[in-house]
């Protein structure tokens, strides 16, 4: 089957996810009479305000990583400004044919970075691991006491046995598939790369600093729902984990506009255990408003500092032409 069809295929199932998400999310809304009035409170409309701001924090964090994977691939230095630029711009157009615009665009505005196709295929890769790895790592880790109490349950004492068993498996089948594809000239790029130090470094540098942009996005949505309930730590860090869990879950679904619909309805899945379901339907619709107030002011953010930055440098320039054009012999 050719790739264009595969992709057709998932587009398809995607949109069919979206619409059946959609469904389930106006269909619980009715059902909870879902009092919106509750949005409109002074610290509420304070937040929907103020923490657009974190959102292009977090546009930000994942752009530097993103900066830090092309860096492999480059002799030359790469500027902050001029990565935050292409990647906000791009962000904008996972709203218009989906996610994958995301990715597409950086196919296609990423060149002015001055990068080729394919190293720019390839670092998007890599920052696409670091965040799925800090990602899975943020989850274990708030939802650690839940998982730790279930497998113990299931397991008894031969728990880090069966733990070590999965761990082997996932290796085992990442080192399998690396071997089969090995002849793809993508494959056997990163396979030479993942031979140096500083592949390493960098991924592990990409990882931690990914997983504070991805904490925020959990902290964002239990300071909203602490609006409207109380929540002790263990459930705070529950929330935190479904939270991370649903944004992955709305990134990595084909055709879904920055998941919308399919992040709300996994929300509600994986939290109507801790929370009532109209708080996680409000909060959520609180984060949603935030997010894309956040997407639509990064990118005249991004241009300003780009505009400072060159502003800033400009002096500089000038100062050495004038400094070339004295020692210069008359």
């Amino acid at each position: 089957m050719k790739t264009t069809s595969i992709k057709k295929i998932l587009n398809i199932l995607g949109v069919a996810l979206i619409g059946l998400s959609l469904v389930f999310i106006a269909r619980r809304f009715v059902a909870m009479k879902v009092d919106f009035s509750r949005l409109l409170t002074v610290p509420m409309i304070s937040l929907l305000i103020t923490m657009p701001f974190l959102t292009v924090i977090i546009i930000f964090i994942g752009s530097y990583c993103w900066k830090r994977s092309l860096a492999l691939f480059s002799e030359r230095k790469i500027y902050n400004g001029d990565v935050f630029e292409v990647y906000a711009k791009t962000n904008l157009m996972k709203y218009l044919p989906g996610n994958v615009g995301h990715y597409a665009g950086r196919q296609l505005f990423g060149s002015q970075l001055g990068l080729g196709q394919r190293h720019i295929a390839l670092a998007t890769l890599i920052e696409i691991g670091s965040q799925v790895v800090s990602e899975i790592m943020l989850c274990l880790i708030f939802s650690s006491s839940m998982l730790t109490g279930l497998l113990i349950n299931t397991f008894g004492r031969y728990v880090f046995v069966y733990a070590a068993i999965i761990a082997a498996v996932v290796i085992g089948s990442m080192l399998a598939l690396g071997w089969v594809f090995r002849r793809n000239k993508y494959v056997s790029e990163l396979l030479t790369l993942a031979r140096r130090v500083k592949f390493w470094l960098t991924l592990a540098g990409t990882v931690l600093i990914g997983s504070m942009g991805t904490a925020v996005i959990g902290i964002v949505f239990v300071v909203l729902v602490s609006q409207f309930t109380v929540l002790s730590f263990e459930n705070a860090c529950l929330v935190m984990a479904g939270t991370i869990a649903s944004y992955f879950i709305g990134l990595i679904t084909p055709g879904a506009p920055a998941g919308i619909g399919v992040r709300e309805a996994v929300m509600v899945a994986l939290l109507s255990s801790v929370l009532p379901e109209d708080v996680i339907l409000l909060a959520a619709v609180a984060q949603r408003l935030i997010m894309i107030a956040g997407d639509a002011l990064t990118y005249p953010i991004s241009l300003l500092l780009k505009v400072g930055a060159t502003e800033v440098s400009a002096p500089t320039d000038t100062a050495s032409l004038v400094c070339e054009t004295s020692d210069t012999p008359r």
